[in-house]
């Protein structure tokens, strides 16, 4: 449950910082200003301005515990393996 928490917070964290990324280049072009912005649009901005979203994607994905990482690790491991019995079933069939 905390390992699902976790990812959550993460997964939560980089949505925010892929919304700001968009946003502070309309702003910057002139597309979006402060009277045609949304009160959640401009705090967002405000967050990706001063660096906490930045440096909260860094703190929660340095910040994972080893439970955390051995749970990446199989799932690296997972894909990695049906990734290599795809190509060997494909190479030893000759399917594409």
């Amino acid at each position: 449950m905390i390992g699902s928490l976790y990812w959550s917070n993460v997964r939560n964290a980089k949505l925010e910082l892929a919304k700001a990324t968009p946003l502070a280049a309309k702003w910057q072009k002139g597309t979006l200003t402060y009277d045609n912005s949304q009160t959640w649009q401009f705090n967002l901005l405000h967050a990706y301005w001063n660096g906490s979203l930045q440096r909260r994607v860094r703190e929660l994905t340095a910040n994972c515990s080893h439970s955390c990482q051995s749970t990446l690790a199989s799932k690296v491991k997972l894909v990695t393996h049906l990734n290599y019995s795809q190509v060997s079933f494909r190479l030893s069939t000759g399917h594409p």
